[in-house]
């Protein structure tokens, strides 16, 4: 993780790729030949923030996805399995940022269900049921 420790955060999608000896996704490659952190950085775009804004397909609630391993995943919790390292059992990736779109790994963390909910309540995005957002 100390690579992306040194990744400023005007970084753009050049730099991070690079970085990570990334080249550009062809039309029609096999998906099995390319790496986990390349699949991810090709659909990544860099901006104003220091977010990694996934922009490729989602779930429709925000968090981006993609077949892997022969199944569809959610590209967050591949994002720090392909970075930072294995998800023990029962864990959940949760996100600093709030922004389910971001796969920046220094923005995930792993929690329990718990943990997930008790960071909503911190910060405000608690509705219980029955209130309107």
């Amino acid at each position: 993780m100390s690579e992306l420790n040194s990744i400023a955060p005007e970084a753009d999608a050049t730099a991070v790729r690079a970085l990570f000896g990334v080249k550009r996704e062809r039309s029609g490659m096999q998906h099995s030949l390319v790496p986990l952190p390349a699949r991810l950085l090709n659909r990544v775009a860099f901006g104003m923030t220091e977010c990694w804004h996934w922009m490729g397909p989602d779930n429709g609630k925000g968090y981006g996805r993609i077949t892997y391993e022969g199944r569809m995943q959610m590209v967050h919790r591949l994002s720090y399995r392909a970075f930072v390292g294995e998800i023990p059992e029962g864990m959940y990736v949760l996100h600093r940022c709030d922004n389910r779109a971001c796969i920046n790994p220094e923005h995930l963390w792993l929690g329990t269900y718990h943990d997930n909910m008790q960071d909503c309540i911190a910060k405000g995005r608690h509705v219980k049921r029955g209130q309107k957002k």
